[in-house]
């Protein structure tokens, strides 16, 4: 009997040293598991800041470079040539580039034609009627996209009393949009893009080797623009995926070590009881 009582002692012993020995490392290894869990949240939210950041910073820089147009436009608008109807006047005066990031000057009738263009080469009358349109029911300033109308045109509505006399606009430079974009301060590997509002691409910065990839989005508010930075998603999956690797490791390692040892200890402990 009595050796039955030891040999029965022996895994009980066994088995309660490495419940002991769990009981005392599981704690360490779920607070292990939870602080690896807080750090690719953090990474994550890191990454995702950084992102938003650019974006709204290059968001913020395309809005200026449209809002100085609009305030130029305006200051023109407000000349008196208009309002004294002295448009060839207005022809010479604007001959050429009045601001370096100008293309050229164009002024609309209420029914869309042309009475002054300072463009080399005008388009068509119909590439301007859309957004013609959109100032004479807005009776607001209003920006194209990049679809219909070549290059990018603000237009704007001159007031005579409480009808639009004319409508006054800019071809702003197609250099623009590039620079602004090679010039936005971008998270390492980064790239940025612009849209207009119908979601066509104005611009980008350099090419992504990937379609894996993290993105931040900000809206320009004077146009209702999109801008985009985006990098590749590799790099920071795989600093997520060390960080799990490396936790579930250490874990898993004194998990085992600590069973072991407690096997161990148990079958010393047996041996001294059976002798």
């Amino acid at each position: 009997m009595a050796d039955s009582a030891q040999s029965l002692a022996g895994p009980r012993i066994r088995a309660w040293l490495v419940a002991m020995v769990f009981a005392a490392l599981a704690p360490i290894a779920a607070w292990t598991v939870w602080q690896t869990y807080a750090e690719v949240h953090a990474l994550h939210e890191r990454a995702s800041g950084e992102l938003q950041r650019a974006a709204t910073d290059f968001s913020l820089s395309v809005n200026r470079e449209l809002s100085s147009s609009l305030d130029a436009l305006t200051v023109l608008s407000q000349s008196e040539i208009f309002q004294q109807g002295r448009i060839a006047a207005m022809g010479r005066l604007l001959h050429g580039r009045p601001r370096r990031d100008w293309d050229s000057i164009f002024l609309l009738d209420p029914q869309g034609a042309a009475v002054l263009d300072t463009a080399q080469r005008p388009g068509p009358p119909e590439m301007l009627r859309e957004l013609h349109a959109a100032a004479i029911r807005r009776l607001t300033p209003v920006v194209s996209g990049a679809g219909k109308v070549p290059g990018i045109a603000i237009a704007m509505p001159i007031m005579q009393g409480d009808h639009a006399r004319y409508v006054l606009g800019v071809r702003v430079s197609d250099s623009v949009w590039p620079r602004l974009a090679a010039n936005a301060s971008l998270p390492e590997g980064g790239q940025a893009r612009l849209f207009d509002a119908q979601g066509h691409l104005i611009s980008q910065s350099g090419e992504l080797a990937t379609d894996r990839i993290r993105t931040g989005w900000e809206t320009v508010p004077v146009s209702g623009w999109r801008v985009r930075i985006a990098v590749p998603a590799a790099p920071i999956e795989a600093q997520q995926r060390h960080l799990i690797v490396h936790a579930l490791s250490t874990s898993g390692a004194a998990l085992l070590a600590g069973l072991v040892l407690a096997a161990l200890l148990g079958r010393v402990i047996t041996r001294r009881l059976s002798r």
